[in-house]
């Protein structure tokens, strides 16, 4: 059985990635009668925060990539328009969370995909 299900997920592509994030995970998560709902984007960013986790720029370097100097240096890896997303949220290309930065690397390209 278990040889069928890794057959099945090594055989099956991954789907493109996207940033749309549904409405019941960035504003009724954990929503109550009398709860009003969480965000988990917003709190996977806290958390990395919390935690200590270097900004996007770290990994990549650890990664042996090239690291970005400025947002524009990103847009190898980013569209045009996550990389103008980041300049409005961030003021220094080495403030971008590591969350955010995994979620819009790659420009929709996913080895194996």
């Amino acid at each position: 059985m278990c040889d069928l299900v890794l057959r099945g997920l090594i055989g099956t592509g991954l789907q493109a990635v996207d940033l749309h994030v549904v409405d019941s995970l960035t504003d009724r998560l954990f929503e109550g009668q009398h709860i009003p709902g969480q965000d988990l984007i917003a709190r996977n960013i806290a958390r990395g925060r919390e935690h200590g986790l270097p900004p996007y720029v770290k990994y990549r370097e650890a990664c042996g990539g090239p690291v970005p100097t400025t947002f524009d240096d990103l847009l190898s890896v980013m569209s045009r328009q996550a990389v103008h997303a980041l300049t409005k949220a961030y003021a220094r290309v080495e403030d971008v969370d590591l969350f955010v930065g995994g979620l819009v690397s790659g420009r929709g390209q996913v080895e194996g995909g």
